[in-house]
């Protein structure tokens, strides 16, 4: 395993109040003249949340060992020995992760952007996605800020809920964030191909719209994404409408099934 050069202090905290009571433990350093997040957890404080870094952790080393050079969608995180941080770690489970920081793929407004240059944005994060269901795997937490963007190429990040399409190994529960949940998983169907397309959906609406949408408790989000989600685009980009729709279909067996399809829509405009 690589040696790290730790700086003598991992700074404050940088994640929520509530995943810190869960035992999280979130950090952005300065490695090696470049930034990093360096994510623990505490152990015996909430299981599921033990549960999901030990799935990224199992997750980021299968993916490595069977990742292409040419394509590629992690971002070259390593994994480390927690015991050797510069802070007191008995508490902490034995291994860590440590991922380079780079900006976001969904980073700028729409408001001033062609419609190609939205296009080619949403091409990217396809392409992301369709090589991370090519290899046999679902990122079942799809949400704006786990697409990445370095040297013209988009990025995933966050694989504590990723798992196998076909079953077998990565997390099995039903984890996931109600604004970018497909209909079917608010009623126990198990996560799929297609509840990630909707979940980008979701990422697409919010950032052509520039807008969130909002639900206070569980079941305002049950009911929004199961019988009253609008899309409404602005002029410049309502000829996107039949693929948002079809995206985001509330029945699973409208929803588009694979990115081929999505592309292949995408195509007739540009």
């Amino acid at each position: 395993m690589r040696k790290l050069n730790w700086p003598k202090t991992l700074g404050p905290l940088c994640n929520s109040i509530k995943s810190q009571n869960f035992g999280r433990r979130l950090y952005l350093i300065i490695l090696d003249n470049s930034q990093y997040w360096v994510k623990l957890q505490i152990k015996a404080i909430n299981s599921e949340y033990e549960k999901m870094l030990q799935n990224e952790l199992m997750v980021y080393e299968l993916f490595k060992q069977q990742q292409q050079p040419d394509q590629g969608f992690l971002l070259d995180a390593i994994l480390f020995d927690v015991q050797d941080l510069p802070i007191s770690t008995e508490n902490f489970l034995k291994k860590g992760l440590l991922v380079p920081h780079v900006e976001p793929l969904f980073l700028n407004q729409t408001d001033m952007m062609s419609l190609d240059r939205v296009i080619r944005i949403m091409k990217l994060s396809l392409d992301v996605v369709e090589k991370l269901h090519q290899s046999g795997w679902i990122h079942g937490d799809l949400k704006r800020e786990h697409f990445r963007f370095q040297q013209q190429q988009a990025y995933l990040i966050d694989f504590e809920q990723t798992q196998k399409i076909e079953g077998g190994l990565g997390l099995k529960t039903l984890n996931a964030t109600p604004r970018y949940m497909a209909p079917e998983l608010f009623h126990q169907s198990a996560k799929s191909i297609q509840t990630d397309l909707y979940a980008l959906g979701i990422v697409w609406l919010e950032w052509i719209t520039q807008s969130r949408i909002a639900a206070k408790s569980y079941q305002e989000w049950a009911v929004l994404h199961c019988q009253q989600l609008e899309i409404n685009l602005p002029d410049r980009f309502s000829c996107l409408h039949p693929v948002f729709e079809k995206i985001l279909a509330k029945a699973k067996g409208q929803r588009f099934s694979n990115i081929y399809q999505i592309k292949q829509a995408l195509s007739d405009y540009v």
